[in-house]
């Protein structure tokens, strides 16, 4: 037989007619996916005769099902201590209390237990189960164990794994986090299929089994109930749908069974008229506006915040009415950095990893702002001070040498010419170039075959207005000073926020009843307990944050001397510091790293540049403006 025989030979393997073969009498073994597929009568397939009713046709409860597969290694395993730690933050369940991890009752469920069984391993998996009526369910707990287990037949593999549910969103749901390995040691692979369509589909059931199934008619009273609604909902993407354009012709015939959608949709477009986002033109015949999805869209977003914000005053006893002018807006150019201490944090609906900050100001407002997940954002508690910065828009500097350059070669930037001419570092005429980059990706500049730059007339006019849009879509920028509470700073050794505003006077004129004026008062008693002088009108001499954080230092230094068995030496407030970046701590008085050296050790701000080169030789220097790191990347010497 040929080769070209063998390639064309291809199985194709039919549907059997019959549940049993025609040879051997066995049933057929169902397929994994068909045993997952609802039955006929669950909202799919042509209803029988005992189904012609509307009011009997039934269809499964919605769940909504998301997925990621996140990789171990690199950051990976920083990242999973992360996710369990936000998984068992404060306020998430009925009772405001912290969110617990569960399991299957056969490994511990412990975060730090979790993490040791992950860390060898190639990747996990997360999951977010949401279940569209899962305040009527009596048990999203049970109702997750259940759904492993059948995750677990389906796989043919038991799952190490942790979940906990959250209900401090307007949607309850629950985080599933698995192992990326099977019960035999083996890489755990779990079909494309299986992740958007099985996994779903087995949580419907189950939620229907003990719901029961959703009616036509309860399905028809839920799409009714959108008409109204300030967001972007299936109606209107069946209006999308529908368009030519920008028009949506309602005149065409619908069939009997889709008259009620037909009807639906006619009033949905009299409240999209009433919102300036649809016009009639006669004969049935409707103009949509330009972007009228976008900004149901950003209706949406913005409804969804003030929600969040209303959760979270009422688990704080607070009774606001609040608009969008809550909502901290970072690209504001007149708009100015608010500090205050944090109420509620989170995401909107933990879908996404984009978080939030909501704050009460010193003045008693409430404010909410979309903030990145970084360091400051997982290690965030209530009561901790915080300060919303404004995204500092307009040209950089940068962008002035680059259009003075260009002014000199007739609308030319060099790479070279720069370097030789000018006599420039490569480094800093490499940074030129990666601006340069950034920007035309943005179609404000153009590169030329021969690596030089086209630069506009306009150039400074354009780059203004791409930091205006970058800073729309950039999240609001979170300062922190450091870990403590707003309560943990009256009675603290060391320099804290507190100790800062009063030093600075920026507790003057707050209210009575505002909890940072009764903190300060108590701070103000400690301090003076300590021996700290308090002015009469109670203003901290200028010299106290310097007081207390020497104080703070030198306590830290005795401590972590018997651990590095040196000695403490403090840094001189001017000079050279070189040595080893061996770790970091939190004090009152901020974020330190430990700089070791052969025979002492000493404790300096830290900066994120020294993050990249843990364990390594660094250099800085102390001046009055702070310090200022130049990372070597040596190797350092040996504990």
């Amino acid at each position: 037989m040929s080769n070209a025989g063998e390639d064309d030979f291809r199985i194709r393997i039919e549907r059997s007619k019959s549940p049993r073969s025609s040879r051997g009498g066995r049933p057929r073994a169902k397929s994994f996916y068909s045993s997952v597929a609802p039955k006929r009568g669950g909202g799919r397939g042509r209803p029988n005769r005992s189904q012609r009713s509307t009011s009997q046709r039934t269809f499964h409860r919605r769940v909504v099902v998301q997925a990621s597969i996140k990789k171990i290694a690199g950051f990976g395993a920083a990242k999973l201590k992360d996710h369990l730690k936000y998984l068992e933050r404060d306020a998430t369940q009925k009772d405001a209390s912290p969110g617990k991890l569960y399991g299957s009752l056969i490994h511990d469920v412990d975060a730090e237990s979790f993490q040791t069984r992950c860390k060898d391993d190639r990747h996990h998996f997360r999951f977010i189960v949401s279940p569209e009526d899962a305040e009527k369910m009596s048990d999203l707990t049970g109702f997750t164990r259940e759904l492993v287990s059948r995750m677990e037949s389906d796989l043919g593999t038991k799952l190490d794994w942790v979940a906990v549910d959250h209900y401090d969103t307007a949607q309850p749901h629950t985080h599933l986090t698995v192992r990326g390995v099977r019960d035999d040691g083996k890489d755990l692979v779990i079909p494309r299929k299986y992740i958007s369509h099985g996994m779903r589909e087995r949580a419907q059931a189950l939620a229907s089994l003990e719901l029961g199934p959703v009616t036509e008619l309860e399905r028809r009273s839920k799409m009714a109930r959108t008409i109204t609604a300030e967001r972007m909902t299936d109606l209107d993407k069946t209006i999308d749908q529908m368009r030519d354009g920008d028009i949506v012709n309602l005149a065409q015939p619908a069939e009997q069974k889709n008259l009620w959608r037909k009807q639906l949709i006619r009033k949905r477009m009299e409240t999209l008229r009433k919102m300036g986002l649809a016009e009639y033109e006669g004969k049935a015949l409707w103009r949509m506006s330009p972007k009228w999805t976008a900004t149901l869209t950003r209706m949406g977003e913005q409804n969804d915040i003030l929600k969040t914000l209303h959760r979270a005053m009422a688990k704080q006893g607070m009774e606001q009415t609040l608009g969008p002018d809550a909502i901290f807006d970072p690209a504001d150019i007149h708009g100015q950095p608010v500090t205050g201490i944090v109420k509620s944090y989170g995401r909107r609906d933990d879908r996404q990893e984009k978080g939030f900050v909501v704050i009460e100001s010193l003045q008693g407002r409430v404010v909410f702002a979309a903030v990145s997940e970084n360091e400051a954002f997982s290690s965030l508690k209530t009561g901790q001070v915080v300060t919303f910065g404004i995204h500092s828009q307009g040209p950089r500097a940068i962008d002035k040498s680059i259009a003075a350059i260009a002014q000199d070669q007739a609308g030319i930037y060099s790479p070279m010419h720069h370097q030789l001419e000018r006599n420039e570092s490569e480094a800093y005429v490499k940074s030129h170039v990666r601006r340069l980059e950034a920007l035309r990706r943005s179609n404000v500049v153009i590169r030329n075959q021969d690596g030089s730059w086209r630069i506009p007339e306009d150039y400074l006019e354009r780059v203004n207005d791409y930091e205006a849009e970058r800073a729309k879509r950039l999240p609001t920028p979170l300062q922190r000073n450091n870990k403590i509470t707003l309560q943990q700073m009256e009675t603290a050794r060391g320099a804290t926020w507190l100790d800062r505003a009063l030093v600075e006077e920026k507790l003057m004129g707050l209210p009575e009843e505002n909890p940072v004026r009764a903190s300060a008062a108590k701070r103000l008693e400690v301090l003076k307990g300590s021996g700290f002088e308090i002015g009469k009108d109670g203003k901290l001499p200028s010299d106290t944050l310097s007081r207390l954080k020497d104080m703070d230092l030198k306590e830290a230094g005795e401590n972590l001397s018997k651990s590095l068995s040196k000695p403490y030496v403090t840094a001189q407030d001017y000079g050279r510091i070189d040595g080893t970046y061996v770790q970091t701590i939190d004090r009152p008085s901020g974020k330190f790293a430990i700089i070791e050296r052969s025979r002492e050790f000493t404790l300096v701000p830290w900066r994120p540049v020294m993050e990249r080169r843990l364990g390594q030789s660094i250099s800085g220097t102390i001046g009055g403006s702070g310090i200022s790191w130049d990372v070597t990347g040596r190797r350092g010497p040996s504990r």
